[in-house]
Protein backbone atom coordinates (compact mmCIF):
# COMPACT_ATOMS: atom_id res chain seq x y z
CA UNK A 1 0.00 0.00 0.00
CA UNK A 2 1.33 3.79 -0.84
CA UNK A 3 2.22 5.68 2.07
CA UNK A 4 -0.55 8.61 2.84
CA UNK A 5 -3.66 6.17 1.55
CA UNK A 6 -6.17 3.54 3.33
CA UNK A 7 -7.32 0.33 1.91
CA UNK A 8 -10.60 -0.45 1.74
CA UNK A 9 -12.42 -4.43 1.20
CA UNK A 10 -15.64 -4.42 -0.30
CA UNK A 11 -18.03 -7.62 -0.58
CA UNK A 12 -18.67 -9.01 -3.65
CA UNK A 13 -21.98 -9.50 -5.41
CA UNK A 14 -21.90 -10.15 -9.12
CA UNK A 15 -23.13 -7.40 -11.60
CA UNK A 16 -23.04 -4.59 -8.34
CA UNK A 17 -21.16 -1.38 -8.77
CA UNK A 18 -20.05 0.21 -5.69
CA UNK A 19 -19.42 3.91 -4.48
CA UNK A 20 -16.76 4.74 -1.85
CA UNK A 21 -17.95 7.74 -0.01
CA UNK A 22 -16.19 10.37 2.27
CA UNK A 23 -16.93 12.79 5.88
CA UNK A 24 -15.09 14.72 7.70
CA UNK A 25 -17.16 15.63 10.11
CA UNK A 26 -20.34 12.84 10.76
CA UNK A 27 -22.56 15.13 12.76
CA UNK A 28 -22.59 17.76 10.54
CA UNK A 29 -21.73 16.58 7.52
CA UNK A 30 -22.44 12.79 7.18
CA UNK A 31 -21.13 11.41 3.86
CA UNK A 32 -21.90 14.06 1.71
CA UNK A 33 -18.57 13.73 -0.71
CA UNK A 34 -18.33 10.73 -2.99
CA UNK A 35 -14.61 10.32 -4.18
CA UNK A 36 -15.52 7.58 -6.60
CA UNK A 37 -18.73 5.93 -8.26
CA UNK A 38 -19.23 3.21 -10.59
CA UNK A 39 -16.55 0.66 -9.18
CA UNK A 40 -17.42 -2.66 -10.63
CA UNK A 41 -17.60 -5.87 -9.06
CA UNK A 42 -14.82 -8.35 -9.58
CA UNK A 43 -14.19 -11.55 -8.73
CA UNK A 44 -10.94 -11.46 -6.89
CA UNK A 45 -9.76 -8.03 -6.15
CA UNK A 46 -12.31 -6.23 -4.31
CA UNK A 47 -10.26 -3.58 -2.79
CA UNK A 48 -9.96 -0.02 -3.06
CA UNK A 49 -7.19 2.09 -2.13
CA UNK A 50 -7.75 5.80 -2.17
CA UNK A 51 -5.45 8.65 -1.37
CA UNK A 52 -5.93 10.34 1.64
CA UNK A 53 -6.71 13.69 1.87
CA UNK A 54 -5.19 16.54 4.08
CA UNK A 55 -8.35 16.64 6.78
CA UNK A 56 -6.63 15.75 10.22
CA UNK A 57 -9.20 12.49 10.32
CA UNK A 58 -11.84 11.64 8.39
CA UNK A 59 -14.60 8.61 7.49
CA UNK A 60 -15.42 6.10 4.67
CA UNK A 61 -17.57 4.45 3.48
CA UNK A 62 -18.50 1.82 0.47
CA UNK A 63 -22.47 1.33 -1.02
CA UNK A 64 -23.56 -0.37 -3.34
CA UNK A 65 -25.24 1.98 -6.55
Amino acid sequence: MIKGSVALDRPNAPGASYAVQSSTNLATDPFSTTIESGIPSQEEGNRIVIELPGADAAFYRIIAE
